[in-house]
């Protein structure tokens, strides 16, 4: 949970400093906050890989960076493709 106030950064600066933690990397998706409290996250490709970025939409700083092939809903996916074959 983030802190409310102050003012929101625009959506550039957001995935500029999402950019800046992953270098080399290209925008892929930017997914909205659904609380005001909420991270924004952003994805971003590099070497074909893609990482979630989650960023203080106030602040810009970078809370985690997380591969989506490590995701528990990514593990599930592979998982339960496995089994069905």
């Amino acid at each position: 949970h983030l802190p409310t106030t102050g003012p929101t950064a625009s959506p550039d600066a957001q995935v500029a400093a999402a950019l800046r933690a992953v270098p080399g990397s290209t925008l892929h998706k930017y997914v909205l906050p659904e609380r005001p409290d909420e991270a924004v996250r952003i994805l971003v490709t590099k070497d074909r890989q893609d990482q979630r970025v989650y960023v203080d939409p106030r602040s810009l700083a970078v809370l985690s960076v997380v591969s989506e092939e490590q995701r528990p809903m990514r593990l599930i996916f592979h998982l339960h493709g496995e089994l069905l074959a």
